[in-house]
């Protein structure tokens, strides 16, 4: 929903959902009709790239907070979140920014990232006995995960494929970040 506010095509294509915007995304209005956490990053991280200002409506809270505020700030995006409300004017390009969010869970959403969008990367000193479980997880999808002398090697061989994942507790898959 979000993503057709701001302008995207959406289609299922062989079980993924594709997004397509011809002529780029714009800003929009999107009020969510509950509260979403995954949904409000999905259109925060959309309405960064798109012509204007989005409003976000009853925005999940852990997207609205500080540290997440901070880190949009310093890629070059221009939010403001006060109350369950997000403003994002959109920016013509973003540019590389330090994650205030704790190594093993940005460790995490930077292989999984690759694992989705087909790429490779290289997770300097992370420590894969602190993402064993989650590596398990990438390498039932499809990607190929190698500990190296300067961290974890993380190449999708192939589009991820659906997993069936259960969360748990550390050492067990993440659901929060975990302070190391």
């Amino acid at each position: 929903m979000a993503l057709e506010k701001l302008g995207a095509e959406i289609e299922i294509e062989a079980g993924y959902v594709v997004a397509r915007a011809k002529n780029g995304l714009r800003g929009a209005e999107i009020n969510f009709p509950k509260v979403t956490v995954g949904g409000t990053h999905t259109a925060l991280m959309a309405a960064a790239l798109a012509r204007g200002t989005t409003v976000i409506e009853n925005a999940g809270a852990r997207a609205r907070d500080r540290r997440r505020r901070r880190l949009s700030q310093q890629d070059g995006r221009n939010v403001t979140a006060p109350a369950s409300r997000i403003v994002v004017e959109g920016v013509a390009r973003l540019h590389g920014a330090r994650t205030p969010c704790c190594r093993t869970h940005r460790d995490w959403h930077y292989a999984m990232a690759v694992a989705m969008t087909g790429g490779d990367v290289l997770l300097q000193n992370a420590r894969p006995e602190l993402l064993q479980s989650a590596l398990d997880v990438l390498t039932q999808a499809g990607a190929t995960i190698t500990p190296t002398n300067e961290g974890i090697a993380s190449r999708a061989t192939a589009r991820a494929g659906p997993v069936e994942v259960t969360t748990a507790p550390f050492p067990g898959f993440p659901t929060t970040c975990r302070r190391n």
